[in-house]
């Protein structure tokens, strides 16, 4: 059995319904059961490529008069059945068992880095970094578990976006203030705690197994607002530079308009945020936006080959031609900026940039 492989219990995973009635039980120190009316959503289809997430009703039985029980959760599940989805829109040929197998350390460090993140959470609880209840987390505890779960409580009010919209910039700001105070806090870990998060080591992998040469080749609110009611993917949480983050959040999140016009003030945000946040300042301005620089045209050859195969795969006519031009704007400036951008590194930078 293998976490890419189709299994019997829920989306077909290897999590069951006793696992996640045993879990909630605990959780809400209740004797109620789930009912035989029980039933398994899968809210989770092109929203993530790790994880099958599957919204819970659970038709409760036997519950005290007085009891509130979540009428709805949500349970997040490491799986890499949705690999095979990913390689179908973005036209690669289907991953090899081999790389499957390669994928599938990867794929627990992600999911045992994300509760680790989630405890992280729980322990600052700032309110300037909003995340879902947590009713449980379930890491791998070892090299041939194949039960890695979470389960939260169900944000009903979500509002779906596809890689191909932009989130405005005065939107996005709010995000912004969480992950760096997030990042802030994150300087009062201990060095063991440090360490369960991935560092370079981790990117190496990551772009090796999801990314490598082959692969390259073939991809060559209120008043009209969006509120941030919570941050709900924690997996990619490192020890890595914040330029590789703010440069995968700027170059994705925004349309080129607003990245060019308001990039700079997103980034001295994060910047005020983390200092304020910490205490004192750990890194300048300047040296921020040099990390964003040196980050931006490896995460822009990611995200550059996938915006129009996800474009064409998730939306209708109508919606393909509502966004296309804007699309391939994105895109384009995207290109322009990083030939710009890396010119300014290999003066800047000349030593590093050798490496």
């Amino acid at each position: 059995m293998t976490l890419y492989q189709a299994s019997t219990g829920i989306l077909e995973t290897h999590v069951t319904w006793q696992d996640v009635e045993e879990d909630m039980q605990k959780a809400l120190g209740t004797e109620a059961v789930f009912g035989p009316n029980k039933k398994a959503t899968n809210i989770g289809d092109m929203k993530g490529f790790m994880s099958r997430i599957a919204l819970i009703d659970p038709d409760w039985q036997s519950s005290e008069k007085n009891e509130n029980l979540p009428t709805k959760f949500a349970v997040k599940i490491s799986s890499q059945l949705a690999h095979v989805a990913l390689s179908n829109v973005i036209g690669m040929d289907e991953f090899s068992e081999e790389k499957l197998e390669n994928m599938s350390t990867f794929t627990k460090k992600f999911h045992n880095q994300e509760v680790e993140a989630y405890k992280c959470l729980m322990k600052f609880d700032h309110p300037d970094i909003p995340y879902t209840k947590v009713y449980a987390l379930k890491p791998f505890l070892n090299d041939t578990d194949l039960k890695g779960y979470m389960i939260f409580d169900f944000v009903s009010n979500v509002y779906t976006m596809g890689m191909h919209q932009s989130i405005p910039a005065e939107d996005l700001s709010q995000l912004i203030r969480g992950v760096a105070t997030f990042s802030a806090l994150g300087e009062s870990l201990n060095p063991e705690e440090t360490q369960l998060f991935g560092g370079p080591e981790f990117l190496e992998t990551g772009l090796s197994e999801f990314f490598g040469e082959e692969q390259l080749e073939k991809l060559m609110g209120d008043n009209g607002k969006l509120k941030l009611e919570a941050i709900i993917d924690w997996q990619g949480v490192s020890r890595l530079s914040v330029g590789m983050c703010l440069a995968r959040v700027l170059a994705g999140c925004l349309s080129a308009k607003d990245r060019r016009e308001h990039g700079l003030s997103l980034l001295s945000l994060y910047h005020k945020t983390f200092t304020e946040v910490h205490g004192k300042e750990l890194f300048s301005l300047q040296e921020l936006q040099d990390a964003y620089n040196l980050h931006l045209p490896i995460k822009a050859m990611i995200l550059v080959p996938l915006i129009l195969p996800f474009l064409d795969a998730q939306t209708s006519e109508e919606e393909k031609e509502k966004y296309h031009d804007e699309n391939v704007a994105k895109l384009v400036a995207l290109m322009e900026d990083v030939l710009i951008v890396h010119d300014y590194n290999l003066k800047k930078h000349p030593e590093f940039m050798k490496l």
